[in-house]
């Protein structure tokens, strides 16, 4: 990666009254709209970048969600899945103090236009997730209740219409007290969704045959009925054999285990033990985290504030630390996140209120904060929600009522600083910044001022190299703001922002509110590259002569331009019929003399 400072292309002249302003941190934070006498280390508002680090600013996740729903009451449960059949991604929820089975609509495709749609009032509704259950070719939804004493306790809801917009409920178990987990999975290998569940209060992990392939029939078959607080579980196939094993968590046992489909049928199972110590276990998932081709399981403890998984080396399950002081973990989710080629991990922290994510390089985790005060922060997934080809984190707050997501590899995202006062009204001069840039990536900036801090008006057009302000701003105004853009053509690949500074010569102001500047000076000659016209700006403190010269390379002079008797104030001379190069301006008035240099283009 190269490293180089985005430095303006032409020089300008320096005075002893001109301000500079630079930020180099932004690790303050958002949420500080200004006007600020300085920039310090906060600034305004941000979309999909990382401001954490100090001393820098790259594209990246930040703390930008996008919301989905703000008033789903106890959220606790999250499943992706394309409901209404319109080849996106919707998501599906359980709202445990709600009691409701909802699902999410992504309107646009996009993930920015969702509309909550109720599938039903569902006691203690634990767990949901989706599946086609009937065969007929569309997602249909599966539930747990998890009630004290029994009822409707493994459930699931056909989408009778195929849009989500008609749904009929169909009961499995009403005899699971305390179920917290449901899954469709095909079992017995017969080539039609069965439902896999755990329940806390029966110690028991279950699975009910779909009898009928339809889901009307449904026949119960026991895993286990011996592991204490049965409160999660995961399918997977976990010895290779091609059929459907079943990996669990036991809260009150701090058990982490897995099932072994003995005869492929789901009739007899074997118990392997990966972990008897992992205290609270709250989340289990089957997934080939080490990229070798076999399934391990990730796990995640409550009490013990543990995320870890469990490596599978022919059955015997290693376990690896991937965070031992994750306040409170009760949900870990695996995909290849940052779209690199391996598998990253998404944690809940519900005693943090944090949504965590840890990526991998190799065999270390780097870990950061997709979210912080994510109030009862208690599940995450996974999937392409915004239909870019690679994946978004998905999370659930259950005190915040909040389901929202998080696009990990943006292609874009853009800083706003604070509103800075100027305490003046400036003659503007440079803006300046200095950023990594690998290839394929581009830092850029927009700019605004104006002399009503809550109005400030219409961004700039994008600036791609450092250059004058004077071209973009209009002198005069008190008020400054810049935008940061960072952009991406290559995934995994993000620019970097270091620093950035502005500089401008501050004025005074007169009685009728126009700059009144503080003495003789030569502006910055503006345009700059010049193609045909070059306009030469001065002040003059008082009334007096000046003469203004322009040398070539050489050191010839090739324009030159002499008046007096000229009253205080800016003045301004043109030049035209300059060939393509390099030239120095030179002015000359009653003792003030400055210069200044430009470039003449074809």
């Amino acid at each position: 990666m190269l490293r180089y400072a985005v430095a303006a292309l032409l020089l300008s002249a320096s005075f002893s009254s001109a301000t500079t302003v630079e930020q180099t941190d932004w690790s303050g934070g958002p949420d500080v709209p200004g006007p600020v006498g300085r920039f310090d280390t906060f600034f305004s508002t941000g979309m999909n970048v990382d401001w954490l680090a100090l001393g820098q600013v790259s594209l990246g996740v930040g703390t930008s969600a996008h919301l989905i729903d703000g008033t789903f009451t106890g959220a606790i449960s999250l499943f992706p899945a394309d409901i209404d059949g319109d080849g996106d991604m919707d998501l599906a929820g359980a709202a445990l103090d709600a009691n409701e089975i909802a699902w999410f609509e992504n309107r646009d495709g996009n993930g920015f236009d969702w509309t909550r749609n109720s599938v039903a009032t569902f006691t203690g509704a634990s767990a949901v997730s989706a599946g086609d259950l009937d065969g007929d070719g569309d997602a249909d939804l599966l539930g747990a209740g998890k009630t004290l004493y029994g009822g409707h306790d493994i459930v699931w809801w056909e989408n009778t219409d195929g849009s989500g917009m008609t749904w009929t409920e169909h009961e499995i178990s009403t005899e699971f007290a305390g179920a917290h987990a449901a899954y469709p999975a095909d079992i017995d290998g017969d080539g039609d969704l069965d439902a896999v569940g755990a329940a806390i209060y029966r110690d028991e992990l279950a699975w009910w045959e779909n009898a009928d392939t339809i889901g009307t029939v449904w026949n119960k078959h026991v895993i286990t009925d011996s592991f204490d607080g049965a409160w999660t579980l995961s399918p997977g196939d976990l010895d290779g054999d091609g059929d459907q094993d079943v990996a669990g968590g036991a809260y009150y046992a701090d058990d982490v285990a897995w099932f072994e489909n003995t005869d492929g049928a789901g009739v007899t199972w074997t118990r392997h033990d990966a972990d008897t110590g992992f205290d609270g276990a709250y989340s289990v998932q089957t997934f080939d985290i080490d990229g070798d081709g076999d399934m391990d399981i990730l796990g995640a403890g409550a009490l013990g504030d543990d995320v870890t998984w469990w490596e599978n080396r022919s059955g015997t399950l290693i376990g690896h630390v991937i965070d031992g002081n994750c306040d409170g973990a009760v949900s870990a989710h695996a995909s290849d996140l940052d779209a690199d080629g391996d598998v990253d991990v998404l944690a809940a922290s519900i005693q943090g209120d944090a949504i965590h994510l840890y990526l991998r390089d190799g065999t270390s985790w780097t870990h950061t904060f997709l979210a912080m005060s994510f109030d009862g922060a208690v599940a995450v997934s996974s999937a392409d929600l915004d239909a870019d080809g690679d994946l978004d984190a998905i999370g659930a707050a259950m005190e915040l009522g909040a389901v929202s997501w998080w696009d990990l590899n943006p292609s874009s995202g853009f800083l706003e600083s604070s509103i800075l006062d100027t305490r003046t009204d400036p003659i503007w001069g440079l803006l300046n910044w200095t950023a990594v840039t690998p290839e394929g990536t581009t830092v850029s900036f927009q700019m605004r001022a104006s002399d009503d801090a809550a109005e400030m008006g219409d961004w700039s057009a994008i600036l791609t190299a450092p250059g004058r302000l004077s071209d973009v701003l209009a002198d005069g105004d008190s008020y400054l703001q810049y935008r940061a853009l960072l952009s991406t053509s290559r995934p995994g690949l993000a620019p970097v922002l270091e620093s950035v500074e502005m500089s401008w010569i501050p004025v005074a102001i007169g009685e009728t509110g126009a700059p009144v500047p503080p003495g003789s000076f030569l502006c910055p000659v503006s345009p700059n590259p010049a193609c045909a016209v070059t306009v030469i700006r001065f002040n003059l403190a008082d009334n007096a002569a000046v003469r203004v010269s322009v040398f070539d390379i050489a050191g010839r002079i090739v324009w030159e331009e002499e008046r007096t008797g000229l009253a205080p104030g800016f003045h301004q001379f043109s030049t035209a019929g300059l060939i393509p190069g390099v030239y120095m301006c030179r002015m000359v008035s009653e003792g003030y003399e400055a210069g200044e240099l430009f470039t003449v283009i074809d």
